[in-house]
């Protein structure tokens, strides 16, 4: 996590003058102050905004599907990512429905560049943006071609290429990719927020209240496989954003092994009480994180308190209603909502 450098102030010092001139404090006509202060400032308002608009107009010619995969493949470092970036933009509002000769051509782009051999020097980060924003391209395909691709980027070095994988794979809403982003897990992949990302893709993927279109004959074992990894993840990850994260998931689908986990996390004082710890990009060591707790500390008592009233276990009432006057607006409403639907069981 990037850390903005603090902005330093430097003071203006006024230049001295011995003489003011003489103030003319005279009234001045009504009309002439509504014209200085209201009329013309409108009028150098609207005509900014008219050159701005007329500007972007010019500027903004939006290019198609076919010139924006040639500018992938044929333009320099900077323009092909660039390109990828607003391919997955298009893509996402198309609802991935483009000429199979395009879908193609997006995946085998993607396949080339996870498969490229990295320069001299190392993977430079334009190349590593460009394999990140085709991901996000694959994601936006109904392809089985574009899963098998992603499912193979999960064992490159680019740990933000592996969390990419796992987020377009989880778009898909296909529970046959369960086992892949399960394997993340039980791995586990040595970087904390991919396993992160996992869990909550796993969550989302074997949920009780999944629609009917993701049940198909093999949902019982895929999602005791997704369940089985969740439930290691909580005992076992050595990191506990994992864990948390891991068993708001298991809750998610319905597994009653969660709620000892669900219990913790309703607890203010074990939460805030917890070190959490991170990488420190610079060093590489492991460091407590004490810059995001506050926020991160809220959120899990929040996801908590909402995969408790999907659970639907009862032994949980009392810890939801000590969070009926919590500070905290979300976790007010997280507990309220739950206990609603477990007191009507």
């Amino acid at each position: 996590m990037t850390e903005t450098p603090e902005r330093s102030e430097q003071g203006i010092e006024l230049d001295r003058v011995d003489q003011f001139p003489e103030i003319d404090d005279s009234p001045q006509p009504f009309w002439l102050l509504a014209v200085q202060f209201f009329v013309l400032p409108m009028i150098i308002a609207l005509l900014a905004v008219l050159v701005y608009m007329g500007a972007r107009a010019l500027t903004s010619t939006e290019k198609g599907i076919p010139e924006l995969l040639t500018d992938i493949e044929e333009g320099g470092r900077n323009k092909r990512w660039q390109a990828a970036f607003d391919l997955s933009g298009r893509l996402k509002e198309l609802s991935g429905k483009i000429d199979p000769a395009d879908r193609n051509r997006i995946i085998l782009l993607f396949d080339k560049q996870i498969s490229k051999p990295p320069a001299p020097g190392g993977v430079n980060e334009h190349d590593r943006k460009l394999a990140r924003y085709l991901a996000r391209c694959l994601a936006f395909l109904a392809d089985p071609a574009s899963a098998e691709s992603l499912k193979v980027a999960l064992s490159k070095k680019d740990p933000q290429l592996r969390l990419t994988c796992i987020v377009a794979l989880g778009h898909l809403q296909k529970p046959q990719h369960i086992p892949a982003i399960a394997d993340v897990l039980l791995a586990p992949d040595p970087e904390v927020e991919v396993r992160v990302v996992a869990a909550y893709t796993l969550g989302s993927l074997a949920r009780v209240d999944a629609p009917k279109q993701m049940i198909g004959p093999a949902w019982v074992e895929l999602v005791r496989r997704a369940r089985d990894a969740l439930h290691h993840s909580m005992q076992s990850d050595g990191s506990r954003q994992v864990q948390w994260n891991a068993g708001v998931a298991l809750a998610a689908t319905g597994d009653r092994r969660a709620v000892p986990m669900l219990r913790k996390l309703l607890d203010v004082e074990y939460v805030t009480g917890v070190q959490i710890m991170r990488r420190d990009e610079g060093s590489g060591k492991m460091r407590e994180a004490s810059k995001v707790l506050a926020d991160e500390r809220a959120s899990a008592i929040e996801n908590a308190a909402r995969a408790a009233g999907k659970l639907g276990d009862k032994s949980l009432i009392p810890e939801l209603k000590k969070l009926i006057s919590s500070k905290n607006k979300k976790i007010r409403l997280a507990a309220t909502e739950s206990l609603a639907k477990l007191e009507q069981k």
